[in-house]
């Protein structure tokens, strides 16, 4: 129970830390996952890129996924223009020169309303939306975007399983 404390503090002494820091657009960390606040620009959301590309010789990055607020219309995998409109940033900064050799997962995510082979399905479809307009609009090479859906498996709250912050997308480092 005491390692437990521990962690925890530990876990939240590096999300104040990357809240004091100079990536002012992270609003909250859970894991591995940052969760940028919405309309974070394209320099924030670099700088939180490039601290997932650390040297071997160096520490593991705190984190290594960025949870993107986007929105769907209910029972939908169509991007809405206010999700094109915060995609917009994430999709600069992933097509950067800086980035190309960079390998990123596309992850869907839903709450827990539903069954869980429809979450499944409904998450690959969105990840799937976000996949095709980061090549579309922002010219990436498909090989490297990886989507996945990933259902209501990895809930960012799950003590509460139907919140809406629980819909997200991820983009995950795969390295590169």
């Amino acid at each position: 129970m005491e390692t437990w404390k521990t962690l925890n503090m530990i876990k939240m002494a590096v999300a104040v830390c990357l809240l004091l820091s100079s990536t002012t657009a992270v609003y909250a960390q859970e894991d591995d996952e940052l969760m940028m606040r919405r309309g974070a620009s394209t320099d924030e959301i670099m700088g939180t890129l490039r601290s997932f590309r650390r040297p071997e010789s160096e520490a593991k990055p705190a984190a290594t996924a960025l949870a993107v607020r986007v929105y769907f219309e209910y029972n939908s995998a169509a991007l809405t223009a206010e999700t094109k409109a915060e995609l917009s940033n994430y999709g600069k900064s992933l097509a950067a020169e800086e980035f190309k050799g960079a390998r990123w997962a596309i992850e869907g995510h839903t709450d827990a309303s539903g069954s869980a082979d429809y979450n499944k399905a409904l998450s690959e479809q969105r990840a799937t939306s976000v996949y095709n307009y980061l090549i579309d609009e922002f010219g990436m090479n498909s090989d490297q975007l990886v989507p996945e859906g990933k259902g209501e498996t990895e809930l960012y709250d799950s003590a509460n399983p139907a919140s809406g912050v629980n819909r997200r997308v991820r983009i995950k480092y795969l390295g590169g």
